[in-house]
C-alpha cells in the first residue's frame, strides 16, 4: 500500500511540475497553390493563387498572390491581387498589426532604381528555420539581380505578447534596404457609432495626432512607440521596438492605419524590429511602462541570437520511430525505402555542414539554414506520404 502511494505522489508530482513547464512554441506552415476558376474573378481566371500561413503560437502571418503561371512572376493590378497580413494580436474586429500589408521593403538595386519587393518580386518560399523551444521562420523573396529579402521571424517560448523580426538581403549582392514600413490598425479598423476617434502615436519624449502627412521623429530617441487612438477606443494597440543603432530617419503617418517608415542606418545589413500589443489597458498606462522598461525591451533583442541552431525539433524521436516501424512493411519499404534514405543521409550532409559552419563563430549563410529546414519539410513530407500509403494499404494488411 505505502509503495502505491509513493509511486501516486511521484506521478503526482511528475504531472505538476510539467504543468510548470513552459511549453515550446507551436510552429507550422500551411501551403496552398492553385489555378484560379472562379468566374466571378474573372480579371484572374488562369492566375495562380499562391497561399502561404506562418503559425507561431497567436502569430499568424499570411502571404497570399496571383502569380502568372509560366514564370510565377505577380499579378498586382487591384485590391486583393495581393496580401503579407500579420494577424497577432487581433481584438475588436480587425484591429491589432494590419492583416492585409504589415510590412513594406523597399530596395535600391544597383543601378540606383528603388521598388518595393512585395508584391512586385515572386515569393520565394516561406520555411521553419528552427523547431526547439522556441521558433524562427523564413519568409523571403529575390532581389534582381543577386541576394535574397529575408524577413526572418522569431517568437519565444511562454511569451504571447511580444514576436520579433530580422530584416536584411543575404547572398552576395550590390542591392541595399532603401525603407522599411510597418503598420497597424489600432483597435479596430473602424469607428464605434459616431463618436470621434484619433489616431496617435507616443513615443519615449512625446505623442503626436496623426495625419496622412509623413512626420519626422527621432530616430535616436523615440526608438520605442505606441500605436493607438484618442476620444474613443483608447484601450487597445501595438507597441513597435526599434534599435536606434540600425536606423537613421523614422516617420510616422496614417489615420486609417497607422504607419511607422523607417531608413537602415549606413552600413547596417540587418534591421530588427520588436512587436507587441496592449488589450484592455489605456495607452497612457501602456506608455508609461514602455518609459519605464523600454531600455529594459531594448537590451533583451539586442541580445537574441536570429542563427538557426541545427538540432531536430522535438518531436522527430517519435517520427524516427514511426518511420522505421512503417519500413518494416514490404509495400510500403519498396516505394519509399530509397527515396527516405536519400533525404535523411540529404538532411544530415546539412546538418553537419551547418553545425561546422556555426562552430567557426562566424555568421552563417542563411540560404544553408533555409536549406536545411527545405531538408526537414521533405523529410516531413515524405513522413506523411507512408502514413497515408500504410491506410491504403491496411485492409489487405489486416488478413
Amino acid at each position: 500500500m505505502r509503495r502505491m502511494i509513493c509511486a501516486s505522489l511521484i506521478a503526482l508530482l511528475a504531472a505538476t511540475t510539467a504543468s510548470w513547464a513552459v511549453e515550446p512554441v507551436d510552429v507550422s506552415v500551411e501551403r496552398d497553390e492553385h489555378k484560379e476558376t472562379d468566374k466571378k474573378k474573372e480579371n484572374r481566371l488562369g492566375f495562380l493563387r499562391i497561399r502561404r500561413v506562418l503559425k507561431m503560437d497567436n502569430l499568424q502571418i499570411r502571404y497570399e498572390a496571383y502569380v502568372h503561371e509560366e514564370d510565377r512572376t505577380p499579378y498586382h493590378e487591384q485590391y486583393a491581387d495581393w496580401f503579407l497580413g500579420c494577424d497577432f494580436g487581433r481584438f475588436h474586429g480587425n484591429g491589432g498589426w494590419n492583416r492585409w500589408d504589415f510590412l513594406n521593403v523597399t530596395i535600391t538595386s544597383p543601378e540606383g532604381d528603388s521598388y518595393s519587393v512585395v508584391p512586385s518580386q515572386p515569393l520565394d518560399d516561406f520555411v521553419i528555420v528552427e523547431e526547439s523551444d522556441r521558433a524562427l521562420a523564413d519568409m523571403c523573396w529575390p532581389t534582381p539581380p543577386s541576394g535574397t529579402l529575408c524577413v526572418r521571424v522569431m517568437k519565444l517560448p511562454g511569451d504571447k505578447e511580444w514576436a520579433f523580426l530580422e530584416v536584411g538581403i543575404d547572398g552576395e549582392t550590390d542591392s541595399a534596404l532603401s525603407s522599411i514600413a510597418i503598420s497597424s490598425y489600432p483597435y479596430n479598423t473602424s469607428k464605434t457609432g459616431d463618436q470621434p476617434r484619433q489616431r496617435w502615436v507616443t513615443t519615449l519624449m512625446s505623442e503626436y495626432e496623426m495625419t496622412d502627412q509623413p512626420r519626422d521623429i527621432s530616430a535616436a530617441d523615440e526608438w520605442a512607440l505606441i500605436m493607438h487612438n484618442k476620444l474613443s477606443q483608447e484601450d487597445g494597440g501595438v507597441t513597435l521596438l526599434l534599435d536606434p543603432t540600425e536606423i537613421s530617419s523614422l516617420q510616422v503617418y496614417g489615420t486609417y492605419p497607422v504607419y511607422a517608415r523607417f531608413t537602415p542606418a549606413e552600413g547596417v545589413k540587418y534591421v530588427h524590429i520588436g512587436m507587441s500589443y496592449f488589450d484592455g489597458e489605456r495607452y497612457d498606462a501602456v506608455a508609461e511602462r514602455m518609459r519605464e522598461e523600454g531600455s529594459a525591451w531594448l537590451k533583451r533583442m539586442r541580445g537574441l541570437d536570429f542563427s538557426a541552431h541545427p538540432a531536430p525539433g522535438p518531436n522527430r524521436q517519435e517520427a524516427e520511430e514511426d518511420i522505421r516501424w512503417l519500413l518494416r512493411f514490404p509495400a510500403i519499404a519498396e516505394e519509399f525505402g530509397q527515396k527516405m534514405q536519400d533525404a535523411q543521409n540529404h538532411e544530415a550532409d546539412l546538418t553537419s555542414a551547418l553545425q561546422k559552419a556555426s562552430d567557426t563563430g562566424v555568421r552563417v549563410d542563411r540560404s544553408l539554414e533555409r536549406d536545411l529546414g527545405f531538408a526537414r519539410r521533405d523529410l516531413s513530407d515524405l513522413h506523411r506520404a507512408m502514413q497515408r500509403r500504410w491506410l491504403e494499404l491496411l485492409p489487405p494488411l489486416a488478413h
